[in-house]
């Protein structure tokens, strides 16, 4: 059974005219929130010194 907050919500999109039934901002923040979630974890940054010390420049210097 829907209870009346339910039924009004739908009542609301259905009175608010053709544009209604698009995303709305319940939807857009539940989707971020979504996302934030399954966001995939920065891949670690390879080592490319090659036994050398790092440089703040990042050139690697041969010798």
């Amino acid at each position: 059974m829907h209870d009346e907050a339910e039924i009004n919500a739908v009542l609301e999109v259905l009175r608010s005219g053709p544009l209604a039934p698009k995303i709305g901002e319940n939807v857009a923040e539940m989707e971020r929130r979504v996302a934030e979630q399954y966001r995939p974890a920065p891949e670690p940054r390879a080592d490319t010194s090659i036994g050398q010390p790092s440089r703040p420049d990042g050139i690697i210097r041969a010798g």
